[in-house]
C-alpha cells in the first residue's frame, strides 16, 4: 500500500479553502447548538445551579445527562446553597432497571471528584434512548456547511464560467490567474514562456447551471429535518401559501413527540430531585426559543386554529 501524501500546506489555496470549510461548519454547529440548549426554561432552581451549563451539558455529553447533588462544601458563589449540576461517570453495578447506583460526579475545570449514590444524587436525562444531540448536530452541520459551500462554488461558477488546462510549469501560473479571476479582474495577461519553458494554457467552459436556487431550497430542508430531530418546532414543508390546518398538525406531529420526550425526562428529574432534597424546582417549555427557531409567525398560527402551546404544557 502506497504511503498517503499529506497535501502541500505551502498552497495558500488549500489554506483558504480549508478555513473557509471551518468557518461554514462552526457557523452551523454552534447555531444549531445554541437552539438545542435553549429549548427548556429552569424554574425555581437554586442560585448555585447554572443551567446555561446543565443545558449544554445535556446536550453535548456522552450519556447525554447530567448529575444533581448537594455538597455544603462546594463553593459556587456567595449566595450558595450548596446544590450544584455537574458530569458525572458510571461507578459500580446498575439496578434492575440498568440505572447506576453509584456515581462519580466531576468537574474538569477545578478537578472536583466526589462519589455519590442514588440516595444523595439525581440523574437528569436529556432523552428515554440518552442519544446525545451533539451527535445530531455534528449530522446535520457537515450536510449544511457541504451544501453551503457547494452554493458558492456554482455562484462563483457564473461569474466566468471557464476551466484552465496547462502544463505541469504552468501550474503557478494558472493559480495566480485564477486569483486574479477569483478577485474579479476583467482581463488576464499571462506570459507565454514561465522559466524558460513554452507554456501552454487552454480556456475550456464549464458551462455550469444556475443551481443554487434549488440547492438552498435543499438546505432549508435539511434545516428544517435537524430541527425536528432536536425536538424544534419548524414548518419541514415546501410552501408556506399553501399550508392548511392538518398539514400544520402532521408536520408539527413528530416534532411535539420529541419535544415532549425530553421534557417529560426533565420533568421527571424535577419530582425525584423535589423528593429528594425538599425543592420545588420546575421546567417548561422555551416558547420564544421555539417562536424564533421555526422562523414562521405564530400569530398566523394561531389564527389557522393550531395551538401552538402544544400539548407539551398540558
Amino acid at each position: 500500500m502506497g504511503k498517503i501524501q499529506n497535501p502541500n500546506l505551502g498552497n495558500q489555496m488549500f489554506f483558504e479553502s480549508g478555513m473557509e470549510n471551518n468557518k461554514s461548519y462552526n457557523k452551523y454547529f454552534f447555531q444549531l447548538l445554541n437552539l438545542a440548549s435553549s429549548i427548556f426554561e429552569w424554574e425555581n432552581m437554586p442560585d448555585s445551579v447554572d443551567t446555561r451549563f446543565l443545558e449544554l451539558g445535556l446536550c453535548t455529553t456522552s450519556n447525554a445527562s447530567m448529575l444533581f447533588s448537594h455538597d455544603k462544601d462546594m463553593v459556587v458563589n456567595n449566595n450558595d446553597e450548596g446544590y450544584v449540576v455537574t458530569r458525572w461517570s458510571y461507578a459500580g453495578d446498575l439496578n434492575i432497571y440498568g440505572i447506576p447506583r453509584k456515581r462519580q460526579a466531576y468537574a474538569v475545570n477545578t478537578g472536583y471528584y466526589r462519589t455519590l449514590d442514588d440516595t444523595n444524587s439525581v440523574i437528569i436525562w436529556d432523552n428515554k434512548v440518552r442519544y446525545p444531540a451533539i451527535q445530531i448536530i455534528k449530522y446535520f452541520s457537515d450536510i449544511l456547511w457541504d451544501l453551503d459551500q457547494t452554493v458558492k462554488v456554482n455562484c462563483l461558477a457564473q461569474k466566468t464560467p471557464v476551466m484552465i488546462e496547462t502544463t505541469k510549469e504552468g501550474k503557478i501560473t494558472a493559480l495566480n490567474a485564477f486569483k486574479q479571476w477569483r478577485g474579479n479582474a476583467p482581463l488576464l495577461l499571462v506570459k507565454k514562456n514561465t522559466m524558460g519553458k513554452e507554456v501552454e494554457f487552454n480556456a475550456l467552459s464549464t458551462n455550469a447551471p444556475f443551481v443554487a436556487n434549488d440547492i438552498y431550497d435543499l438546505m432549508r430542508k435539511r434545516w428544517n429535518e435537524c430541527l425536528t430531530d432536536l425536538g424544534i418546532r419548524n414548518m419541514n414543508i415546501g410552501k408556506k401559501e399553501r399550508l392548511v390546518q392538518d398539514e400544520a398538525r402532521n408536520s408539527l406531529g413528530d416534532t411535539n413527540n420529541i419535544l415532549q420526550n425530553k421534557l417529560q425526562e426533565r420533568k421527571t428529574a424535577c419530582n425525584q430531585i423535589n423528593k429528594m432534597f425538599g425543592l420545588k424546582v420546575d421546567v417548561k417549555v422555551n416558547e420564544n426559543i421555539l417562536a424564533m427557531a421555526q422562523n414562521i409567525d405564530i400569530a398566523q398560527l394561531v389564527e389557522s386554529g393550531l395551538d401552538v402551546e402544544g400539548d407539551v404544557n398540558e
